[in-house]
Parts: C-alpha cells; sequence; structure tokens
C-alpha cells in the first residue's frame, strides 16, 4: 500500500467509527454494558442409595423360611413333598440372584426345579421354561447352585420348586445376591 492509500483508509475508518458514535444514541440504541451474570434457575433431584439383597419366600406346600428370608428348609420321613419359593430380588437395583441348594437324604432325593415364571401349585406345572438345579452327589448328601443367568430387576423373582421324596430326608436352599458394577466403578465395597 502506498502511503496515500493508507491516508484514505484510515480517514474512512476513523469516519464510521465517528458515525457510529454519533448515530447510535440517536438511534435509541444504548451502548453497551458489561453486567454480571446472575443465576435465578435451580435444580434438584432426589438422592436416594443404592440397596441390594434378596430374600426367600414359601408360596405354597411344605417347609419353611427362616426368619431373616435367608434359607428354607423342607424335611420329610417317608411322604413326597413339594415345596414352593420364590427368591425375590429385594434391592432397589438390578441384580444377579444365586442360591445353594444341599440335601441330605438316607434313600431318595430332592430334584429342585426354577421355572421361569411363577409355578402353578395346583397342578405343580411351569408354564415358562424350568431349568433343573445341577446336584452333585457327596458322602451324606447331595448339593448344587443356581445363578439367574441374567439379572433380575428390583421386585422380581427366581421361582424355585423343591421336590423332596425319600425316607428320612431333608433340603435347604440358600439365598446369595451378586450386584454386578459397571466396567469404570471404582468404588470400594
Amino acid at each position: 500500500m502506498t502511503p496515500s492509500r493508507r491516508r484514505r483508509w484510515r480517514r474512512r475508518a476513523a469516519a464510521v467509527v465517528v458515525a457510529g458514535g454519533l448515530l447510535g444514541p440517536l438511534a435509541g440504541t444504548a451502548p453497551a454494558q458489561a453486567a454480571p451474570w446472575q443465576g435465578s434457575a435451580t435444580a434438584t433431584a432426589p438422592v436416594s442409595t443404592a440397596r441390594w439383597g434378596s430374600g426367600l419366600t414359601l408360596v405354597a406346600g411344605a417347609g419353611s423360611v427362616a426368619a431373616d428370608r435367608t434359607s428354607y428348609s423342607l424335611s420329610t420321613t417317608v411322604a413326597t413333598q413339594a415345596g414352593y419359593v420364590d427368591l425375590a430380588n429385594t434391592g432397589t437395583v438390578p441384580a444377579t440372584l444365586s442360591l445353594d441348594v444341599a440335601i441330605g437324604a438316607v434313600v431318595g432325593g430332592a430334584p429342585a426345579t426354577v421355572c421361569s415364571v411363577a409355578w402353578d401349585t395346583t397342578a405343580d406345572t411351569c408354564a415358562g421354561t424350568t431349568t433343573t438345579v445341577t446336584l452333585t452327589a457327596l458322602v451324606g448328601r447331595t448339593a448344587g447352585s443356581y445363578t439367574s443367568p441374567g439379572l433380575v430387576a428390583a421386585g422380581d423373582a427366581v421361582h424355585l420348586r423343591v421336590k423332596l421324596g425319600g425316607v428320612v430326608s431333608g433340603v435347604t436352599v440358600t439365598a446369595t445376591t451378586v450386584v454386578p458394577r459397571p466396567a469404570a466403578d471404582r468404588t470400594l465395597g
């Protein structure tokens, strides 16, 4: 740029600034000012602690559930008996439910069967899918365990039927709960 062009450009720029300063108030616009930000919105949310747990409930049939709902027992001397027990997720988060079955029998045994829906206790049938709890024979007793194949929603249950038969036999079902943690969870416990 030549010096004369620079001067013309500077004059034009100065004229635009002066015109803006004079015409702005005439147009009714206020000069720009810095205003401090004042937040007026608030956000609130209820906070609750996640709980996990499980509990056994006797639905129908023989046997009894312990007061703390962690175990169920059924015994018989000669007759065949059945007990229908639900292992419910009593927590507030989805969890994997697990139960251990221990059977002691002199003669006979007890098939423990899980149903994907509630058992029809009057007809002794399952309208859903059944899974037999695999039992392994040990000296003087038979034991096995079952773990739900997926997460059980809070309030839902695993439905178990224990059919006990034989001479002097008994069964105990014990419940446990496993809550999966997300991959990024770094909390202790």
